[in-house]
């Protein structure tokens, strides 16, 4: 319980835009914890942001769909340099 609280409790929303380094913002659309608006929220407030959103994915898409996830992050990787 107390993780959920802190978890609750931490909000640096108003420094996202503070942010100057690239960002990949993976999401799983059918996350139900933290849903997709979020992921909006981070992508419109970073200033250097590239959003991919995972059809089908879950709260925890990065096991469920680990294959497109680690091809994603070899992508915006390979974006870097």
């Amino acid at each position: 319980m107390n993780d959920l609280l802190a978890c609750d409790g931490f909000d640096v929303m108003d420094q996202l835009s503070e942010i100057d380094l690239p960002t990949q913002v993976l999401w799983g659309s059918e996350d139900m914890v933290t849903p997709v608006k979020y992921a909006d929220y981070l992508t419109e407030h970073l200033q250097n942001a590239r959003e991919t959103i995972i059809p089908g994915g879950s709260h925890f898409f990065q096991m469920e769909e680990y294959k497109t996830v680690n091809e994603e992050i070899e992508n915006f990787m390979a974006s870097l340099q």
